[in-house]
């Protein structure tokens, strides 16, 4: 069982000297993580994820029925098209890294 005078908890920004201030500390993250949660509700990300199309070949492999924020998945990529200063290309951002 903790001593609740002597007990040193280990966290991520610091150490708490007693149980109590480990279960404020607990409390307030709580409350930020359910105001994050409120802020991001609207959230969402624009665009179609594309099951009728096959991942690109490159960056420029922009094909007639394509639209901005367009997505494709394959086993290792997602692939999203973007507009970069006027000209539609494909970016891939890597599955495992989400």
């Amino acid at each position: 069982m903790l001593n609740n005078d002597t007990a040193a908890f280990n966290t991520l920004d610091g150490s708490f000297n007693t149980l109590d201030e480990a279960i404020r500390r607990v409390a307030r993250v709580e409350a930020q993580v359910r105001n994050l949660s409120r802020s991001l509700s609207g959230f969402y990300i624009k665009g179609r994820l594309r099951t009728d199309r096959v991942a690109p070949a490159n960056s420029a492999d922009v094909q007639g029925q394509d639209a901005i924020y367009d997505r494709v998945l394959d086993q290792n990529f997602e692939y999203i098209l973007i507009d970069n200063a006027g000209t539609l290309e494909w970016r891939q951002a890597i599955l495992s890294a989400f």
